[in-house]
């Protein structure tokens, strides 16, 4: 079946025979872009950065706390706050542009798909000992493999890590170092983070709220809207290309578990469920109004988007949540295997009708390769 065969199919599967249609692009005025774009700062990315700096300095606290005298408990809060600063990065991975692309951060809170990497450059730092990594600015300076969430995941998920933290000695000691560094080093990005989001007249909240003419990225309140709505198409697309479909295969004599994002600490579904949550809140707003409100506007000129958008958000989570343990073991197992295959199809389907009909209906033209490869 070829790919355009493949994406009807799915629409078809979805939301009818007409999910997938392209109507005529909305003429959306900018004060209706600026409203949309001032709430999604203030209600959306900023509340998400801030649960996230939250998050990673809870983390930091515990390790220091934990490796003054480690423990096996100590061992299992660690492991909570590791998974709840996670989850929190998960809720904002899908914004990828303005502080966080500063210095790297995105890449050295999370240096993923290349999990690989991240164990080896691990197994050789613990093999030849090196005192500067236990610093953080000289963490801050090594490989980005070794700095963030998934070197962590590493030092207290993998095989054996619990009792390796715990186990006394100059080698349990320097595990212990390293996650304190790994901790320090999130809680300084994500508050740096947060701090240049929020605060001061530099503020990058501003930019959204107030383009202008010679801002190298946004001119008019329509760029910043953009911006969002390629936040939210793009976060599906890795969903679908490098979170779930790698890992599943093509059935189950295909399953790849070593792709399996979070593989060490339970799998990717907790992840790809706050993704996708992220994505809908974008959409339809938190406290204040999200995309949804100009695909409600009647210059939209597509009545039933919103309707459709909804339901789709709501039935691809549904399939999501249902999913329990690790995709790998779910795609593997004839049983479970069709729940996988209904997600791969709905996100699929779900990115379609972002691709097409919400980008028309709040302005867009986007072509339909414009965003392919992101």
């Amino acid at each position: 079946m070829s790919r355009s065969a493949a994406i009807r199919l799915a629409c078809l599967l979805l939301a009818g025979a007409l999910a997938c249609a392209r109507p005529a692009m909305a003429e959306l005025a900018q004060e209706d872009y600026a409203a949309v774009n001032a709430a999604l700062a203030d209600d959306h990315v900023i509340p998400r950065y801030a649960a996230l700096a939250e998050a990673a300095a809870a983390f930091a606290g515990a390790a220091s706390a934990t490796c003054a005298g480690p423990d096996a408990a100590g061992v299992e809060r660690l492991r909570a706050g590791w998974r709840a600063t996670d989850l929190a990065w998960q809720g904002i991975q899908h914004l990828r542009f303005g502080p966080v692309e500063l210095f790297l951060r995105a890449s050295r809170i999370d240096f993923w798909p290349d999990q690989g990497r991240v164990a080896q450059q691990m197994a050789e730092a613990l093999a030849s000992p090196d005192p500067a990594l236990l610093d953080v600015a000289g963490l801050s300076k090594a490989s980005v493999a070794l700095q963030g969430l998934p070197a962590a995941e590493v030092l207290l998920f993998a095989e054996g890590a619990g009792e390796a933290l715990v186990a006394g000695g100059e080698g349990a000691r320097y595990r212990c170092g390293l996650l304190v560094a790994i901790g320090s080093n999130l809680a300084e990005m994500t508050a740096s983070t947060l701090a240049e989001w929020r605060d001061g007249e530099g503020a990058y909240a501003k930019r959204l709220r107030n383009p202008r003419v010679g801002d190298a990225l946004f001119r008019v309140h329509g760029d910043v809207t953009l911006e969002l709505f390629e936040s939210l198409h793009n976060e599906l697309a890795l969903v679908l290309d490098a979170k779930l479909a790698p890992v599943a295969g093509a059935d189950v004599g295909a399953v790849k578990p070593r792709l399996e994002e979070g593989m060490a600490s339970g799998g990717t579904m907790p992840g790809v469920v706050a993704n996708l949550e992220a994505v809908r809140a974008l959409y339809l707003g938190e406290g204040g109004p999200g995309l949804s409100a100009l695909v409600q506007k009647e210059e939209a000129a597509d009545p039933g988007l919103d309707a459709l958008m909804r339901k789709a958000f709501d039935k691809t989570l549904e399939t999501a949540r249902s999913i329990d343990g690790t995709l790998a073991a779910a795609a593997a197992d004839p049983a479970r295997r069709e729940a996988v295959d209904r997600l791969v199809r709905q996100v699929r389907a779900l990115k379609e009708i972002v691709k097409t009909r919400l980008a028309a209906a709040l302005g867009f033209s986007v072509g339909f390769n414009a965003l392919d490869g992101d």
